[in-house]
């Protein structure tokens, strides 16, 4: 078995799940791209304004 939440594949892997899971509850091509644009948005800051304690 794989090991699936490696820094390099987990942003994808989750952007990948976001767009199946919203599929699945058949909302709107804007809703998706809107909650995919906002969690992009929302990693980008938390991997660029790292709290001390994620630094370890």
């Amino acid at each position: 078995m794989q090991n699936t939440t490696t820094p390099e594949s987990s942003p994808s892997k989750l952007l990948e799940q976001v767009h199946d899971r919203i599929r699945v509850k058949h909302y709107s091509i804007r809703t998706e791209s809107y909650y995919v644009q906002w969690i992009k948005q929302f990693i980008f800051h938390i991997l660029r304004f790292k709290p001390p304690a994620l630094a370890k």
